[in-house]
C-alpha cells in the first residue's frame, strides 16, 4: 500500500490520486470522482474542488483493488 506524506497546506484530492499514482491524470481522477469510484474511510468521494486539510489519516480506495493508507 502507498503512503503519502504532505507538506503543502491543503491539496485537492484530484491532486492526491495524481500523485500517488493511482491515476494518470488529473482529469482522469476527476471523472472517477465523479463517477463514484473513490471512497475514503469507506464514503464516496463527490466533491472535486474539496481539499484535504493537514494532519489527517485516512485510507483513500480508488475503484475495487487500490487501496492506500495516506498521511498529510
Amino acid at each position: 500500500t502507498p503512503l503519502y506524506s504532505s507538506a503543502a497546506s491543503d491539496v485537492y484530492k484530484r491532486q492526491l490520486l495524481k500523485s500517488i499514482n493511482f491515476v494518470s491524470s488529473t482529469s482522469e481522477a476527476m471523472r472517477l470522482i465523479k463517477a463514484g469510484g473513490v471512497k475514503i474511510d469507506g464514503e464516496k468521494v463527490s466533491n472535486t474542488k474539496k481539499t484535504i486539510s493537514q494532519n489527517l489519516q485516512f485510507v483513500i480506495q480508488v475503484g475495487k483493488r487500490k487501496f492506500g493508507k495516506i498521511v498529510t
